[in-house]
């Protein structure tokens, strides 16, 4: 038996998009589906103080303001417009740290919480404002912002 050759070329083959896109999409459905959706990241679990209905105590104290400047090379360092330095004549955060203590003396802590407020002026160290912060913070004064004075030349 003799047995013949085709002599056609077969078809190019080629691939089923159709059945190729039906698969993508059931792929994308089902991450879609089993994958866990993210917290949000900027929300935080609080609990906000329920209103009693009366009024809130209105503050009736000026903020400690403690002045951090360097004119030349050497710090200058004030609270409440005082000088705070040591015998030398030198800044000394010691001799903040008293003044402050004296300042709570006359409202304790359970009166009122006196702001404080650190006002660093450009080429102050930064280093020397987180030690009037810690200098707060030893004399339980917590309500401490900070504010810039000058610009850099």
């Amino acid at each position: 038996m003799r047995l013949t050759r085709q002599t056609k070329q077969p078809g190019r083959l080629g691939l089923n998009m159709a059945a190729m896109i039906d698969v993508v999409f059931l792929l994308l459905i089902f991450f879609m589906c089993t994958s866990a959706a993210p917290e949000i990241e900027n929300e935080l679990p609080t609990r906000l103080p329920q209103s009693t209905g009366e009024r809130a105590k209105t503050e009736e104290f000026d903020p400690i303001r403690i002045r951090l400047s360097r004119p030349a090379e050497t710090l200058l360092l004030t609270c409440d417009d005082q000088p705070c330095v040591d015998a030398a004549g030198r800044a000394s955060f010691g001799s903040l740290v008293l003044k402050l203590s004296q300042r709570r003396a006359v409202k304790p802590p359970a009166v009122v919480d006196v702001p404080v407020i650190i006002e660093g002026e450009a080429g102050v160290p930064f280093g020397k404002m987180i030690r009037a912060l810690n200098s707060c913070y030893a004399t339980d004064f917590r309500r401490v912002a900070f504010s810039a004075k000058g610009t850099e030349e």
